[in-house]
């Protein structure tokens, strides 16, 4: 007992080593991320906040430079569409030729101007080598009188690289008239009134790393610094923040440098403009992860000197928690044996009781029955004859009830030693099929096995029998029409296990833990002796029986027997 008890105590000793140590890294490791998290929470939280005032600041000053690029824009469209306007009353009162235009385009500061008539076809033009590329199919509409003016939008020159915004208006004689201006001289108007040179102002913060506007087509307003960024084909972050319309963080690289990115979606008049990107340098991230770092190994070095300070008590703990486990075992044993002994003593009433009843009832029940018999045999009354018959078997009925319980409760009470014999499972489950098979089809049942193996065991095959019949009769009882019943057979390694699963009814939840007790029942006629029965046999046979039931499911019997 006491080189057990050593054996035990070096053991946990060991075991509360490790703990401990497991116990302190599990606290320093928590520690560690909490505080770490926090901390990166904060200034997280911090970029996040500057990021988000930044980023509205930029989207309203992009939008009043989107306003006033707009109204620019929108002047020198209608002051050339004024001038086009009066050429056109021009050519009420004059015979226009190609000198004349050209003057006219230079004193108003007009890129080009030609004049079409009702066929597409130039008829006089201020250059002759400037001409929109794809006019005729652009002014379609007004050659065709469904439209007196077209803006066209930035075009290309034919047969030259150089963007124009044309516009053209219908001829009072019949055609177009079409003069343009440089595209290059509202790009010149956007950098002015653009916000490039305010995002260069900004950017000038040693945290900001760049500042970008981008569209689905490009950067469309940047700092200097910024080669180029992932765009919306390949980056779905970015269509995330154009899909959700909200603002949106990560940490990224770019050029291999790792950084803060903000993105919010731009949106003018209710028009979007791009997403804004905001790279912020990640450095105070990484200083706060090396402070955090810096910490943890202090803590550790005193969490360690603290360890050495409770691994005599951790282990004092330890010993006293295995002396209660072994106190709390050998009570739990005390417990079963003082169950066993109660339920022997149990059995062993409830067998003299038996006895006294099947000695007290057997003899005046023998004498009952052998009464109705004479009486049904040698008195006949002279009226109500089919009453008489019908009271007759009421009363043979009940007294073969009444010797069934007796007999029951004797062999329960007081069970014959078991007749081990090598046998075949299999070989009982096929004739208990063959024996009831008739009756389950009478009651609309499936009967069936699913894959019997031969498999002998070591058993006294008449309990085993009795055993099986008592759960397929609660099953055939539980089974409504259409239903179906099912034996299974198995060996797992040194077990055999044999299962038995109906579709019926089910068992509720809260009965579960009453089927085998003894005189349990929750059928009218039924002795509560059939279940307790089976788990007496499955006991002696040193196995297990397991159920499983959900209402409306079905129920499984579970029986484990030892395979040798």
């Amino acid at each position: 007992m006491k080189t057990r008890f050593k054996h035990y105590k070096n053991t946990i000793s060991s075991r509360t080593l490790i703990s401990v140590f497991i116990i302190l890294f599990l606290i320093l490791s928590a520690s560690a991320v909490i505080d770490y998290l926090s901390r990166r929470k904060t200034v997280i939280d911090n970029m996040t906040h500057y990021t988000q005032l930044l980023a509205n600041t930029i989207r309203k000053s992009t939008a009043n430079s989107i306003y006033s690029y707009n109204l620019m824009e929108h002047y020198i469209e209608s002051r050339l569409i004024s001038n086009l306007k009066l050429l056109n009353n021009l050519e009420t009162t004059r015979t226009l030729d190609n000198e004349y235009l050209k003057r006219f385009a230079a004193e108003a500061f007009i890129f080009h101007i030609n004049v079409y008539n009702q066929m597409g076809e130039r008829e006089y033009s201020s250059h002759s080598d400037r001409q929109c590329a794809n006019i005729q199919k652009l002014i379609e509409p007004i050659l065709r009188s469904q439209e007196s003016k077209l803006i066209l939008g930035i075009q290309s020159l034919k047969n030259q690289d150089v963007k124009i915004h044309p516009i053209a208006i219908s001829r009072k004689k019949g055609g177009a008239i079409v003069g343009s201006i440089k595209a290059r001289k509202l790009s010149s108007i956007q950098r002015y009134v653009g916000i490039e040179k305010y995002l260069n102002s900004i950017a000038s913060d040693s945290s900001i790393i760049y500042i970008a506007v981008q569209d689905s087509s490009g950067i469309t307003s940047g700092t200097k610094n910024l080669d180029s960024i992932s765009g919306f084909a390949s980056d779905k972050l970015i269509r995330d923040v154009y899909r959700d319309n909200q603002f949106h963080w990560r940490i990224t690289k770019i050029n291999n440098i790792k950084i803060f990115e903000a993105l919010l979606p731009l949106y003018v008049a209710d028009r979007f403009y791009g997403i804004i990107r905001i790279g912020l340098d990640y450095s105070p991230v990484a200083n706060m992860q090396k402070i955090a770092i810096r910490q943890v190994l202090i803590r550790l070095f005193v969490l360690l000197i603290i360890s050495f300070i409770l691994f005599s008590y951790s282990i004092s703990i330890q010993n006293i928690q295995m002396l209660k486990n072994e106190k709390e075992k050998i009570t739990n044993e005390v417990y079963s044996l003082q169950h066993d002994l109660r339920q022997k003593e149990k059995m062993s009433a409830v067998g003299e009781l038996a006895a006294g009843i099947a000695h007290e009832i057997r003899n005046p029940l023998g004498a009952i029955s052998m009464t109705v018999q004479r009486l049904s045999r040698e008195f006949r009354p002279e009226k109500d004859t089919d009453e008489w018959k019908h009271l007759l078997n009421i009363i043979h009925k009940e007294i073969d009830h009444i010797g069934n319980s007796i007999k029951n409760l004797l062999q329960f009470s007081k069970p014959t030693p078991l007749q081990r014999s090598q046998h075949r499972i299999d070989e009982i489950i096929m004739k208990i099929i063959s024996l009831y098979k008739s009756k389950a089809e009478e009651a609309g049942i499936k009967l069936k096995q699913n894959g019997l193996v031969a498999t002998e065991a070591f058993i006294d095959p008449v309990k085993i029998e009795d055993c099986l019949v008592n759960l397929l009769e609660n099953a055939l009882a539980a089974t409504p029409a259409g239903g179906s019943i099912e034996f299974g057979l198995k060996q797992q390694q040194q077990t055999i296990v044999i299962t038995l699963k109906d579709t019926g009814i089910g068992i509720p939840e809260e009965n579960l833990s009453k089927i085998f007790n003894l005189y349990y029942t929750t059928k009218p006629n039924g002795t509560g002796l059939g279940l307790a029965h089976a788990q007496q046999i499955i006991s002696e046979h040193g196995g297990i029986i397991h159920v499983h039931s959900r209402e409306n499911e079905g129920t499984t019997f579970t029986i484990t027997l030892p395979g040798k």
